[in-house]
């Protein structure tokens, strides 16, 4: 048995092993550790000496208290709007800044929206979510159930659009 490679998952040695008397790279296996610490410490030891010694456990580096300390003081935050679970852009700007002024309007959304692109399950969570064109230009993407308390008719012609029937 003889130790090609090494590496470490999850904070522990594995080694690629090639076994005696199995010459197909195929039969080589991975090994951690303490699988071979019982049969194969000599191996184990040759392959060490090989790669020059055994590596060390990366220590969990902690900031010093003095660098804090120097560092300019910090600002006291400013409390900001509760993030809205409809996300506003366009499609050649999406993350521009002006985007961000705009939002949509409270109420019904029946007037103002010009259609529903499509629906699909949220890339976020577990749900699904609409993404809508607006009259003025703008795209957003909403919760379907706020589509459905907002813009239910919109919905509902989106709805029949997609319907799809098959011959029986």
């Amino acid at each position: 048995m003889r130790c090609l490679t090494m590496r470490v998952e999850q904070g522990k040695l594995q080694f690629e092993v090639k076994w005696k008397g199995y010459d197909d790279p195929s039969d080589m296996t991975v090994e951690p550790e303490e699988n071979l610490l019982d049969g194969a410490q000599e191996a184990l030891e040759e392959y060490f000496k090989k790669i020059g010694g055994r590596p060390e456990k990366p220590t969990k580096k902690r900031k010093s208290l003095a660098d804090k300390a120097s560092s300019t003081p910090d600002k006291p935050t400013k409390r900001g709007r509760k993030p809205s679970s409809i996300k506003v852009g366009t499609s050649d700007q999406e993350s521009s800044p002006e985007n961000t002024d705009w939002a949509p309007p409270t109420g019904d959304w029946g007037k103002e929206l010009s259609c529903i692109s499509t629906v699909l399950r949220d890339p976020d969570g577990d749900g699904l979510v609409a993404y809508l064109e607006w009259k003025n230009g703008r795209k957003s993407r909403a919760p379907i159930q706020t589509c459905y308390e907002r813009c239910p008719q919109m919905m509902l012609k989106f709805y029949e659009q997609h319907l799809v029937f098959k011959e029986v």
